[in-house]
Order: structure tokens, then C-alpha cells, then sequence
């Protein structure tokens, strides 16, 4: 044993040399901002000051005589109101404290300035208790007592000029330790950080009130009939009340252990500093908070025990210390092989450690060796602390610039943090379950009467048993205590329990849980868990094992699978069924279905479009298999690419394949729209890229290569038909191809004639050159950039399969607030945003859930500072730190001239071709607005989760912001069956699996957006128009302020304005409204059914560019 201890020590050394060794020139950096930030924390002087100024004040109310002549005995009826309930009736004999003395970590000089808590301890007086009030929670009932007798004193009135008030809260989550939370007057509205803080006033006996060796872990000291009277009082078999021990040895060792780390972290500087660096790192991750949270005290205890086992130096800056702390963390298991400060021989120890690891799942022994410092922690909250230092370790490893940010700064609330959320209330069970069996009872007993407490410990173990390899961590959720005014009694005690899963690819959506082989002993095991789910079956290797199925026919079924699981599970082991759960899987999948009236009646599967997406892309491989193969084209084409969003599988509604429908006319080989006649359902074209092999032989002259590209793309037409039986008719400038019942649009290029136009002789005509630059940068983005980034969103999902789901709810959110339009802001730069996710995940591993990625999207848009920081997306890894550098002081360098919004990758560094021209500050700025308000939304639920998450109304439009709204006649909206809300009569198209149609369907005719191309050519002068392409009802229109300033009269300027005289008698031009108005009804009878106008003047300033 000792051999083996000694070589984990080894490998934890030369672990920490390898990071302090790798972290030498990050620290250089950092330095500054470390600095900076512990000076903001650290509790000055002057703070400490008021701090002592107010306990001396305290402290002199407790010892006065008032306070120990106010107490009556005849008021320990009113006082138990205010404190948990404890089934004990005996006498109490008060006296008044016999010290009362600052502790913790603002003793140790290791406290937070920001929302500084001061811990105070008032110590009660050996003669208060019996020699067997340690007994059946006889000594927690005294210690509440004496505490409610505290809050009602200094609640008084007379008080009111030191106290501002007087409210308790559960000391740790732990429902029988009440404490004291006492706010000084006066610094409540106070605006100055020194007189800012809170005092913890716990109370807590005399050390040798009891003797330690009667709160051992083996040891019983709740009687079984304290908890049920008709319960047999067996001596011989009591249960061991560890937890309970523990509580009131909190009291008994605590000022032991205190001075112990007083002492030794006394002129320890930089162990200081890096302790509060760790307490931050903590708080922000909310590891520290409720019932077995891994606090502050324990983390600053961890570093004193690292120190005194010669693994630490306090020679060495604090971040190295922080780095080196983590990366012991990160390694150690305190589950498996605890943890001591007790002084003892080896052997001692390992027998004391083996004693606590049989009644505890997570061992830390204090100074005293008597408490377990971290007994009410499960494995699980230890296993998230190991896996956040591990995340951390990783980022520092990995040296990237926004390091200090996501270690300190920012905070990693529960909701994004995990990909499965879901909640189980137990009330239900107990209901169903008034006697539990034994070793529930015994733990219920344990935990002072806390069912919650008591089961935990089991289910977890039974959900981690079934999941084991679909998932990398399940969290509890901690939260903080309740609190209570001295006028209330306590709160409930909680009855249900919220849980995090982080998710394990590629095993989370397995559907076969492959098990044991038949006949053995793990089979039989096997069979107990699952059920009547388990069976024999033989897999491909020839081996015949129990498995597990969990049928699923589309992407979204797969998702659902831990769902499957954790109600199977808890049904069948326990009484908890699936109306006591409720899981936030699947909340969003509405939002990317397609309306039941459309798929009920055909053999057509769609669920949230991920298999649509997949047959589009097969029938654009067979297709591009066809291309390839064409031998009788004067070039080969090279390769062929698909540029729509659908092939990186980020369309929010792809393509279906349609059955050729009678809303239109015919013309030749394709079908046209009827113009008298109602409009047919919207079918999009595909745009794919085909690009023909290098040659030599291309002519200079621009409008030559185009004929011959026509001439080829008429030669492909031929072969398309007679060889392959294609469909196919000519655009302007494209192919469109018929295939599978999808439509295809090809476009011709070369690489060659990226470069033509630059290369071509303008003279010094300006504006000629301007537009050459502008076409060239044009074909780049469609012929390079584009394919590469569609290349590279396709892979990111092959790797997280949940980006797909995530980048098309976000499209759908944005439209449903009228914005996703390239207009506003180009589809692509979206779809690299939602990308920036997976790629810079950090301080979080990448989402596996669509509401987790979603969640995170929101966030991002609503907190992220355009102005001040590039957002750069590292596909693949191509950028170094030499080209981080690099960008980034471009940015800052040439800021004032760049885009708002400025996106860079690995394909546009930048050029920054998808946010040059949009969006705007202003609809940046919108987009952030409505980003933080859904975001709020959904998190306020989250906390609650009193009910099933409703997220239907963070996809409805605020219409209050537009001065004008367009009313839509829905018969003329192709795309009307998108919508959230559709009614009977709403034209569905007709779908089909097979398609042998000998017609080409009209595709990419919406009347609606033809309707708005043309208000925006228009009226673009006077103001936006806004609609949502997925159904939308109306168009909403908002005035241009700037547009209203009268103008001097010009004849360019007459057209929608009318003449008036300003104050000097000046003729003036300004919009006519009227007018406008009326040509926005004009322009398309058909699909204007009304205009609603609300302002004349637009007063909405943020929604104008």
C-alpha cells in the first residue's frame, strides 16, 4: 500500500511539473490580470475594519445582562415557530454566551470583498446542555432554540440603528442547522464596497460539551423509536447515524480545525491569493452552493492539506499554485482513496479512512480526525468538481486568449452546462409509499427525517448503472439555502430533486445496449435491472449477449433514448412513474416539425428533418457520381459541390420531394405558376456548384467565358436527358435538374475567373475597378469560400449531430422575429456562429442536446461584445497562436473601419465576406435585446420547473415595434404551412417517397418575397420592412427617422414626397405618407389584404440603421 501511494504522489509531482513547465509564458500573460483581479476581491483593510467595528457591537448586545434577563422560559412556544420541528420535549437551561469570535475565511484572511459573508460564532456555554443531549437530536433542538431566543432579541425595535434586519436560512443546505444572516443598518442602499457585507452568526457548544468518541462513524445516537414510536428498540441493531454525527461534530471540531489552518497559512501570501482565485473558480462554476456543495472551507482545507504533504510552494505566483492545486484535483478520487489531515501512523490512517469510506461516499477528515469534512457530498457533486478541474486544465494547457474569461469571469449556470435537464419529485412516491423498507428508513433516520437526503444516494446509483456508458456525468443540483424572516416559519422541506446529464458521444443515442453473454452470473445481474427489456441477442461478431433495444426510427426518436431509459429504470425499481418527471428533452422539436396535416397521410417520415436532409444529400452524391462520370463535355467537371444550407444540414425546412400538383400551368418540360389561378405550395431549388478541370485554353474576355459556360451547360442538358433520364431546364445562368423530387440548380465555374476581372485593362475608371474588386470578391465567395465553409459546417456535424437541430432552431427563432433575412444578416454568418459553439465550446464541453446548444446560442448573442472582440472560429484547428495574434491586431488596429459584426475563419480571415454589409448596429443591437429576453424566459422556467417548459412564446414577434404593419393574404403565402399556427384551410403540398413525375414542379416562386424585393427596391429610402419567410402573416414596416428631415428640392429626389415651407419660407421636400402607403397596396393587390398604420413618424430608433 504504501508503495503504490508512493508512486500515485510521483505521478501527481510530475504531472504538476509538466503544466507548471507548459504554463510559463501563459502566466507572463495573465500576470496583470490576475493581479487586477485579486486586488478587486481581497477584503481591504478599512472593509475589515467596519467588519470588527460591528461584531465588537454585537458581540457587546450578547454578553450583556439584557440579553440573558430577556429570556423566558414561557417563550420557547413562540421560538420553536421559527425554527425545523425536533421531537424533543426536554427542559433548557439558558445562559449566555461564553465568547463570541469571528471565524472562517475572513479569519484566515481567504474571504471574497464581493458579497462578503462574515462567518460569527457564538459559543454557548457547557452548562446549557446534559451530558446526553448529544442524543436524538436533542443537542440540534437546544443549539435552534438558543439561536430563534437570538434572532427575536436583536429583531427588537431598539436595535434597528445597528441591525437592518434579521432573517435565518439553513447553515449548508442542512435542514436542522439553522444560522443567522444579520445585515447591518445602513448597508443596504449603501453604495460604497467597505460597508457592504452580511454577518453568518452560527451558534455552537463549549468544545468538551461531549466527548468526540461518541460521534463515530459506526456509532448510533438516534434511537429508532425517536423516529417511529411503534418501532421495536432493538440495542443490539441500531442503525449508524453517520450523517447526524457529522452535523453536530461540525460544532465540536470546528475552532480545532480552524486554528490549525490559521496557523499554517499565516504570511502565506500567494497560497492566499491563489485560494480566493480558487473560491472564484468555484463560484462561478456554482460548485460551492446547498447540501454537499464542495465550499470554500473545503477547497482552502484541500490547499492546506497539499501544503503540509510538500506538494505546494508558496515561492511561486498564485496561478501556478491555482494550476498545480487543480491538476491534483483533477487526478485524485476522494471516493475511491480519502484524503486525511489528522497527524497519525500510516497504518492508523488507512484503517480510520476505511471506516469513513463505509459510511460516506466521498472522505476528507479534518484536524481533529473525527469529521468528514465533505460527508454530506455525493460522488456524483465530487465527480462534477474533477471534471470542471479537468475542462480548466485543459484550457490552460491549450493557451487561448479568452483563458482569464472563462476561468474567473464567466459564470457557468446549471442550465448550460448540461445536455439533459430533468426533474423528479418525489412526493408521489412517498405517497405511495408511507413505509419505506429498511435501509431507506435507516438512511431517513440517518438524515433527521429528510427523505430527499436519504434517497438520492440510490437513485443516482441506479440511473448512473443503466447510463454508464451513455454518459460522461450525472449532476445533482445544488442550490442555495432557504432563508426565512423571524416572523415565518421554516420552509418545507423540498421534495423534489433537478439532475444534469452530460452526455458520452457516440454511445448516449445507441439504440442496442449490448450486455453480458448469456448464462453468467453478470447475465443474471443483467436481467435484474432491465427486465422484461433485457433479451438474448446474437450480434455480428457471432456472440450471443443480452441486450437491450430501444427502437427508434428517426433522429429525434434517438434523442429521446435517456428519457426511455430513465423511466424504465426508476418505474421498475421504485414507485416513482413518469408524471412525477419532467424532462426539457424534446421541448424545442416543435419548432422544427412539420404541420401533422401534411405527413400524417403518406408514408413519409420528417419528425425535425434531419433524415430529409440526409436524402437530399444521397441524391446529390448520385447525381454528382452521374456529373463525374460525363466523358462527352470539351472539360470534365472536376467536382461538384452543394452551396445551400441544407447540405451542412442547417435548413431549417428542407426540400420535400413533391408530387406534381394542379396550381399550375405547363411549359414544355416543367411546369410555370397560373397566374389567375391560386399559387402553389413553395419548392425550393438547391444551388450546387460544379467546377470544371484547369485548362490553359479559357479566352481573356469576360463575356466569352460566359457563352461558353452556356454552351457547356447546354451540352450537359443533353446528356442529363439521354443518358441518365434527368429533367432538366435552363435559368439564366443555371441548370435546374430534376432527381428524386428535389430540384438542383447548377452553376458553371472555373478557377480561373476568380482573377479575370482584376486582370482586365479599366484605365483609371474608378468605378469600373470598384466593381471588377466586387465581382472577383464575388465569385471567391461562391466558388471558395462558400464550398469550404459548407464543407466544414457538414463535418462539424458528422461530429455533433446536434448541430444541426441547434443552427436550424436558431434560424427559426430569428425569423420568427422577423431578422433572418440576408438582409439583416447573412444565413452563413449564422451558421458560423452556431458553429463557434461546437468549435470554442469552452468553458464547456460541446452541447449534445439541441435546448442545451440553443440555450448557449442565445447567451452568446445576447452577451457577446462585437465592439471590442473578434469572434474567431478555428475549424479544424488551421489557425495558430502566430495567426490569433495576428488577427486580432488587425482588429483592434483598423477596428473603426471593419464591420460591425466581424466573423473570422480559417477561409476568411479577413475579408470578412458574410458581414460586410450587414447587420447593421442597430439590428445587432435588436438581436441582442431579443436574445436576452428569451434567454431570461427559458432560464426563469428552468429555475421554477414547476411545469412542462413552454417556449412557444420566445417564437412570437414583438409587432409593437413597427409603425406600419402589412396584412397578408394567407392564400397567396406558399410557405404558410411553416407556420407556428396554421389553420384548416392552409394549402399543404402533396408529398411523395418515389417520385415519376415527367414534369419539372415551379420551385423558388414565393409571391410574398417577390412583394418584399420590391417595397425594398422602392421605398428602401424611407424604411425596413421585416418578415418572417417561415409563414408569416405580415410584413412590419419601420420608418427611417433620417428620412423625415426635409431635403432641398431636386428632380431626383420628387418621387414619393411632396413639397412643404419650413419657418423661413423655404420650399422643402418631404415623404409623402400618404402616398407611400397607398403604392404599398398598389404594388400587389392579391397578397395586401389590409395595412394597419400606427405611427407616421417613426419614434422606434433601434430597429433603424
Amino acid at each position: 500500500m504504501k508503495r503504490k501511494r508512493s508512486l500515485e504522489e510521483n505521478q501527481e509531482t510530475e504531472f504538476s511539473k509538466k503544466v507548471l513547465k507548459t504554463s510559463g509564458s501563459l502566466c507572463l500573460k495573465l500576470d496583470e490580470k490576475i493581479i487586477a483581479l485579486l486586488n478587486e476581491v481581497k477584503v481591504n483593510t478599512k472593509k475589515l475594519k467596519n467588519v470588527e467595528d460591528f461584531v465588537s457591537k454585537l458581540k457587546a448586545l450578547l454578553l450583556s445582562e439584557d440579553f440573558e434577563k430577556g429570556f423566558k422560559s414561557n417563550d420557547i412556544g413562540k421560538l420553536k415557530k421559527m425554527v425545523p420541528s425536533y421531537p424533543c420535549k426536554e427542559a433548557f437551561q439558558f445562559m449566555k454566551p461564553l465568547s463570541m469570535l469571528i471565524s472562517g475565511s475572513c479569519r484566515l484572511g481567504t474571504a471574497l470583498k464581493m458579497g462578503l459573508k462574515v462567518d460569527v460564532c457564538v459559543v454557548i456555554p457547557k452548562g446549557c446542555f446534559d451530558p446526553k443531549d448529544y442524543l436524538n437530536k436533542r443537542y440540534l433542538y437546544k443549539r435552534a432554540i438558543y439561536m430563534a431566543y437570538i434572532a427575536s432579541f436583536l429583531s427588537k425595535k431598539r436595535y434597528k440603528s445597528l441591525i437592518d434586519s434579521v432573517q435565518l436560512e439553513f447553515e449548508r443546505g442542512i435542514h436542522v442547522r439553522p444560522q443567522l444572516i444579520i445585515k447591518p443598518s445602513g448597508t443596504k442602499h449603501c453604495k460604497s464596497m467597505e460597508r457592504q457585507f452580511v454577518i453568518c452568526l452560527k451558534v455552537q457548544a463549549e468544545n468538551e460539551s461531549f466527548k468526540l468518541n461518541r460521534f463515530g462513524v459506526h456509532k448510533n445516537n438516534i434511537r429508532p423509536k425517536n423516529y417511529e414510536p411503534t418501532m421495536l428498540d432493538d440495542a443490539e441493531n441500531y442503525p449508524a447515524t453517520p450523517h447526524y454525527n457529522s452535523w453536530v461534530l461540525l460544532d465540536l471540531t470546528s475552532e480545532l480545525h480552524l486554528q490549525n489552518l490559521e496557523k499554517i497559512l499565516e504570511g502565506q501570501e500567494s497560497i492566499k491569493d491563489a485560494i480566493l482565485l480558487l473560491k472564484i473558480w468555484l463560484h462561478q462554476r456554482q460548485l460551492d452552493l446547498g447540501f454537499g456543495g464542495f465550499s470554500g472551507f473545503i477547497m482552502t482545507s484541500f490547499v492546506v492539506y497539499l501544503m503540509l504533504n510538500g506538494k505546494l510552494s508558496e515561492l511561486v505566483f498564485s496561478y501556478q499554485i491555482f494550476q498545480n492545486v487543480l491538476s491534483v484535483l483533477a487526478q485524485s478520487d476522494w471516493s475511491v482513496r480519502g484524503i486525511t489531515m489528522s497527524i497519525m501512523k500510516e497504518k492508523e490512517s488507512e484503517a480510520l479512512l476505511e471506516d469513513f469510506h463505509s459510511r460516506f461516499e466521498v472522505v476528507f477528515i479534518d484536524s481533529s480526525g473525527c469529521l468528514n469534512l465533505c460527508a454530506d457530498m455525493s460522488k456524483s457533486t465530487f465527480e462534477v468538481v474533477q471534471q470542471e478541474a479537468q475542462l480548466s486544465l485543459l484550457m490552460m494547457n491549450t493557451s487561448t486568449e479568452c483563458l482569464f474569461e472563462n476561468l474567473w469571469m464567466t459564470s457557468l449556470p446549471f442550465a448550460r452546462k448540461y445536455d439533459e435537464i430533468f426533474q423528479i419529485d418525489f412526493s408521489g412516491h412517498m405517497r405511495r409509499c408511507p413505509e419505506p423498507k429498511k435501509h431507506l428508513r435507516d438512511c431517513i433516520i440517518d438524515f433527521c427525517g429528510n427523505f430527499l437526503f436519504a434517497y438520492l444516494p440510490r437513485i443516482t446509483k441506479l440511473l448512473k448503472s443503466a447510463l454508464h456508458k451513455r454518459i460522461k456525468l450525472l449532476a445533482v443540483k445544488n442550490t442555495v439555502p432557504a432563508s426565512w424572516s423571524v416572523n415565518e416559519s421554516p420552509p418545507l422541506l423540498k421534495t423534489s430533486q433537478v439532475f444534469g446529464i452530460l452526455l458520452e458521444r457516440p454511445h448516449c443515442y445507441s439504440q442496442v445496449e449490448r450486455g453480458p453473454i448469456g448464462n453468467s452470473q453478470e447475465a443474471i445481474e443483467f436481467q435484474k435491472l432491465w427486465g422484461e427489456k433485457a433479451e438474448l441477442r446474437r450480434f455480428q461478431d457471432g456472440v450471443t449477449c443480452e441486450a437491450v433495444v430501444w427502437p427508434s426510427e428517426t433522429c429525434a426518436d434517438k434523442r429521446t433514448i435517456v428519457k426511455r431509459i430513465i423511466r424504465h429504470i426508476l418505474l421498475r425499481h421504485t414507485s416513482v412513474i413518469a408524471e412525477d418527471m419532467l424532462f426539457v428533452t424534446g421541448c424545442l422539436d416543435r419548432f422544427l416539425h412539420l404541420p401533422r396535416q401534411l405527413t400524417k397521410k403518406s408514408a413519409f417520415t420528417y419528425a425535425t428533418g434531419e433524415e430529409e436532409h440526409s436524402r437530399i444529400i444521397t441524391s446529390l452524391d448520385a447525381l454528382s457520381k452521374d456529373i463525374r462520370s460525363i466523358d462527352d463535355l470539351p472539360l470534365k467537371i472536376d467536382s461538384v459541390k452543394g452551396l445551400s444550407p441544407v447540405f451542412c444540414y442547417s435548413e431549417v425546412f428542407p426540400a420535400l420531394p413533391v408530387v406534381v400538383g394542379t396550381r399550375s400551368t405547363v411549359d414544355g418540360n416543367r411546369l410555370i405558376p397560373d397566374i389567375n389561378g391560386p399559387i402553389p405550395s413553395f419548392t425550393p431549388s438547391m444551388t450546387v456548384l460544379c467546377l470544371l478541370e484547369r485548362s490553359g485554353k479559357w479566352p481573356a474576355d469576360r463575356d466569352i467565358c460566359e457563352a461558353l459556360k452556356l454552351s457547356f451547360l447546354a451540352r450537359l442538358k443533353l446528356i442529363l436527358e439521354s443518358k441518365f433520364g434527368l429533367l432538366s431546364a435552363f435559368n439564366k445562368d443555371s441548370l435546374s435538374v430534376y432527381k428524386d423530387g428535389y430540384v438542383f440548380r447548377l452553376l458553371l465555374g472555373f478557377t480561373h475567373e476568380i482573377g479575370m476581372s482584376l486582370m482586365a485593362d479599366k484605365h483609371d475608371d474608378a468605378v469600373a475597378k470598384q466593381k471588377d474588386v466586387n465581382d472577383s470578391l464575388a465569385l471567391e465567395r461562391l466558388m471558395v469560400t462558400t464550398p469550404c465553409l459548407i464543407s466544414m459546417l457538414h463535418g462539424i456535424y458528422c461530429q455533433n449531430s446536434t448541430y444541426s437541430s441547434v443552427c436550424r432552431l436558431a434560424k427559426r427563432w430569428l425569423a420568427s422575429h422577423l431578422l433572418l433575412d440576408n438582409f439583416y444578416l447573412d444565413e452563413m454568418a449564422l451558421q458560423i456562429i452556431v458553429a463557434s459553439l461546437y468549435v470554442n465550446s469552452a468553458p464547456f464541453l460541446s452541447p449534445c442536446s439541441s435546448f442545451t446548444g440553443f440555450i448557449r446560442f442565445l447567451h452568446l448573442m445576447a452577451t457577446h461584445d462585437w465592439v471590442s472582440l473578434p469572434l474567431i472560429v478555428n475549424f479544424n484547428d488551421e489557425l495558430k497562436v502566430r495567426d490569433y495574434e495576428e488577427i486580432i491586431n488587425k482588429f483592434v488596429k483598423e477596428r473603426s473601419t471593419l464591420p460591425v459584426m466581424f466573423i473570422s475563419t480559417p477561409v476568411d480571415r479577413f475579408s470578412q465576406m458574410f458581414t460586410k454589409r450587414c447587420p447593421t448596429t442597430h439590428i445587432l443591437t435588436r438581436i441582442a435585446t431579443l436574445a436576452n429576453e428569451s434567454l431570461s424566459n427559458l432560464l426563469n422556467q428552468l429555475e421554477n420547473f414547476e411545469m412542462k417548459i413552454n417556449a412557444k412564446n420566445i417564437f412570437e414577434p414583438h409587432s409593437e415595434v413597427f409603425d406600419v404593419v402589412i396584412h397578408l393574404n394567407p392564400d397567396f403565402c406558399s410557405r404558410a404551412h411553416f407556420a407556428l399556427d396554421i389553420g384548416p384551410d392552409v394549402n399543404m403540398p402533396k408529398l411523395c417517397v418515389n417520385s415519376s413525375e415527367n414534369k419539372i414542379p415551379v420551385y423558388d416562386y414565393d409571391l410574398v418575397l417577390e412583394y418584399l424585393q420590391q417595397l425594398r427596391a422602392n421605398f428602401n429610402e424611407f424604411a425596413l420592412f421585416f418578415y418572417d419567410v417561415f409563414g408569416g402573416k405580415c410584413i412590419g414596416v419601420v420608418w427611417k427617422p433620417s428620412a423625415f428631415n426635409p431635403i432641398t428640392i431636386t428632380t431626383s429626389h420628387l418621387t414619393n414626397r411632396t413639397v412643404t415651407v419650413n419657418e423661413k419660407e423655404e420650399m422643402q421636400l418631404i415623404p409623402n405618407v400618404s402616398s407611400i402607403l397607398k403604392e404599398f397596396e398598389k404594388m400587389s393587390p392579391r397578397v395586401v389584404t389590409s395595412i394597419d398604420v400606427r405611427r407616421l413618424v417613426s419614434s422606434n430608433i433601434a430597429m433603424t440603421s
